[in-house]
């Protein structure tokens, strides 16, 4: 079954009336905030919330940015941004995958920590994506880390979920909560092999290393 579209009204069945409004990291390129500052607008405000946006993106001026320890930058990520998130959203237009910081943002939320679990991951297509042949959200490129828990030919093998943009709240509501109960029990699923970009990549849309 195609997951574009996909209506997870379903899914929330399973679940109690009132859902508590989850702690979300949303991970994206910053040539696409206009789309993250949409999500937050209309799903991420106290007086409409389906989710709580705890933090959005690493920064260029944190002091871990120039480290080669991967555990140290994976634990200050964690420390830092994660911390109390339960889902991680990646939001994905044609250039994310060239984005170093979205690879690591990737691979601390699948890291589990000390304590719990690691993150629910989804990814979130920025409109409007073009589908492949069964209906899927398609950017010819996703972030490899991403790709490598996610499957549109297999999705329910997959750990990250990948969706177009959501039309309502109750939409987006059900796929926070199936990813967040994957995090639970498909952990076994995850791909999070130790290798991450140290520079931005380049763009394999436009041929460049985007400076914003």
């Amino acid at each position: 079954m195609s997951t574009y579209g996909y209506n997870p009204n379903p899914f929330l069945k399973a679940f109690p009336t009132v859902l508590p409004r989850r702690k979300v990291f949303i991970s994206y390129f910053k040539g696409d905030k206009v789309w993250v500052d949409k999500l937050v607008g209309d799903w991420g405000q106290p007086s409409n919330g389906v989710f709580i946006p705890r933090a959005l993106g690493v920064r260029e001026d944190d002091d871990f940015v120039d480290s080669d320890d991967v555990d140290y930058v994976m634990s200050a990520i964690r420390d830092r941004y994660l911390q109390d998130t339960s889902v991680t959203i990646v939001i994905i237009g044609q250039c994310t995958h060239s984005r170093r910081f979205v690879d690591w943002e990737i691979k601390s939320s699948l890291r589990q920590p000390t304590s719990g679990l690691p993150n629910g991951l989804l990814g979130i297509a920025i409109p409007p994506p073009p589908k492949d042949a069964a209906g899927n959200p398609d950017w010819p490129h996703l972030p490899e880390r991403f790709k490598k828990n996610y499957s549109s030919l297999y999705p329910t093998s997959s750990y990250a979920r990948y969706y177009r943009w959501p039309t309502s709240g109750t939409e987006l509501r059900g796929w926070i909560e199936e990813v967040l109960k994957l995090a639970s029990e498909k952990v076994s699923l995850i791909s999070n092999p130790q290798e991450m970009p140290r520079r931005n990549l380049i763009c394999k849309v436009h041929g460049i290393v985007h400076s914003v």
